[in-house]
């Protein structure tokens, strides 16, 4: 059973938030006032705000090119130490770096993110004269982290959802074919071999069937698969819904007795709805897999699949904000694509005993993942809010997962072929896929970027499930499976599967 679990949260974006100051001990703040709020100057008296803060930023705001750009930000540690979580934080480093006269220094391109650097500023001001996180600044803390985009990391699910679902269907059906097969019956006391022979495809890991036709040997199958994701929220990742709908479809030939081959082609479509109406993402997968298994050494049998998915996601995040009266309503728009080779080798070992069969079974699971940089563009272009579009760099990971798991199945003989139901427990250890920061930067202030860090995965974790396969007489061959995963925090999953297989 090829683990359908995401292999990493580990794709989050993020949105900084703005602000604007003079470089100087007592700093002025937007001149011409921000849009849709009172002008005037307000002043921040830097001697208020001696020290670091006391939560260690969880990465650095640096310029391209170089550590710093030799200016001395004059309000540096102030929004830091509002900031109640890793995505707050790191947005406010990046604020503090940019800001203070942003546009006269270069940093800035549009005095719209200027606007907004400044209505942060200067909600985040009330904390420093009252000493309290009420009223403006929580205001500004609700800005920074509805414009810090970690709803993003649904990517990086979407991606690992899609290749694991489409595994799973091709694992699937190999096991279906081994189900009724005439090795488990031919050592079960008390059937009549031929007729589960009968109900399977003749010559398949038999031993024997030399005079089988060649078209008994070619084989057509089509599996569509469901999946449904619910993550909760943490502190660096917005949590989400998910619905991925998969369809897999291919061919596969008898080379030998022990020896099957095939190719398949996969399709998923999938729809992710973030928490807190925090916006959609909507992804294509399209996928091309080669499989083979062989039977060895009595009822041993070695399964592998390798395959490439290309993955294009159409997303969209939502900006609903009030900062002393300023209202910011925005959608973030972005396309972008990505891609995942993946492979999978299992060993496994069929022990009858009676009508039961027990199958121990030891599996690994290999994926590279590479998602393309992206640059947002905003819904209005004439409306607050209209300069804050991000632009997040490249992002690449790698999973390494071992799997070790047992399956319990029944075979019943029955007039019309052979009923085969199944219960299956295995337990799951990813040894890599440590969370990468995601690095990216403001569009319109593109000469500092910024790092921000995001959820390792679970390391241990299990999958359980239940399937029923039926070989009918002639050949086809169906089955149905539900598969849940269990001890992963902050993740539910759940999927359904179903497939036929027709010779001919």
């Amino acid at each position: 059973m090829p683990t359908f679990l995401n292999r990493s949260s580990n794709l989050q974006a993020i949105l900084l938030v703005l602000s604007g100051l003079a470089p100087s001990a007592f700093a002025t703040l937007g001149s011409e006032g921000s849009e849709g709020s009172e002008g005037g100057d307000i002043e921040v008296e830097i001697a208020e705000i001696e020290g670091e803060s006391t939560q260690t930023p969880p990465a650095r705001a640096t310029r391209m090119g170089s550590d710093r750009d030799g200016f001395d930000s004059p309000i540096e540690g102030v929004l830091q130490a509002a900031a109640q979580n890793g995505p707050q934080r790191a947005i406010a480093e990046l604020v503090e770096e940019i800001c203070p006269a942003g546009i006269s220094r270069g940093v800035i391109r549009t005095q719209d993110l200027q606007d907004r650097c400044t209505d942060v500023v200067r909600a985040v001001q009330a904390l420093d004269a009252t000493n309290s996180r009420s009223g403006p600044t929580t205001q500004a803390l609700e800005a920074v982290q509805d414009l810090a985009a970690e709803e993003v990391n649904a990517i990086g699910s979407t991606e690992v959802d899609s290749s694991s679902g489409q595994m799973d269907a091709i694992g699937s059906r190999l096991a279906t074919l081994r189900a009724g097969g005439p090795r488990v019956a031919i050592a079960t006391p008390g059937f009549d071999g031929s007729k589960v022979a009968a109900a399977s495809t003749k010559g398949w890991l038999t031993g024997g069937g030399a005079g089988d036709e060649m078209a008994r040997k070619l084989g057509f199958f089509v599996n569509g698969n469901y999946v449904y994701n619910d993550k909760d929220a943490t502190s660096n990742e917005s949590g989400f819904q998910a619905d991925a709908y998969g369809v897999t479809a291919g061919l596969d030939y008898q080379i030998t007795d022990p020896l099957l081959v095939g190719a398949a082609f996969t399709y998923t479509t999938s729809d992710t709805d973030i928490a807190l109406n925090g916006g959609n993402m909507e992804t294509d997968t399209y996928g091309g897999f080669g499989y083979a298994t062989l039977a060895f050494g009595g009822n041993w049998y070695l399964d592998g699949m390798v395959g490439y998915t290309q993955n294009n996601h159409d997303q969209t995040r939502n900006l609903n904000y009030t900062v002393l009266g300023v209202a910011l309503n925005q959608t973030a728009l972005s396309e972008l694509d990505s891609r995942e080779v993946a492979g999978s080798v299992k060993i496994g070992f069929d022990n009858t005993m009676g009508a039961w069969v027990v199958s121990p079974y030891a599996r690994v699971d290999v994926a590279d993942v590479e998602i393309d940089g992206y640059s947002e563009r905003m819904s209005n272009l004439t409306a607050v809010g209209s300069g804050v579009a991000l632009q997040i760099d490249d992002q690449s990971y790698t999973s390494l997962m071992s799997a070790f798991g047992a399956q319990l199945g029944y075979v019943s003989v029955q007039s019309w072929g052979t009923w085969y139901p199944q219960v299956v427990a295995e337990y799951v250890h990813e040894f890599d896929n440590d969370a990468k920061n995601i690095t990216g930067r403001f569009v319109n202030a593109p000469t500092f970027s910024f790092s921000m860090p995001i959820d390792n995965p679970d390391r241990n974790f299990g999958n359980i499930g239940v399937t029923s396969s039926f070989l009918f007489n002639g050949g086809v061959s169906a089955f149905a499976s539900f598969q849940t995963l269990v001890g992963y925090e902050d993740l539910t999953t759940h999927a359904v599967e179903f497939g036929v297989r027709i010779p001919f």
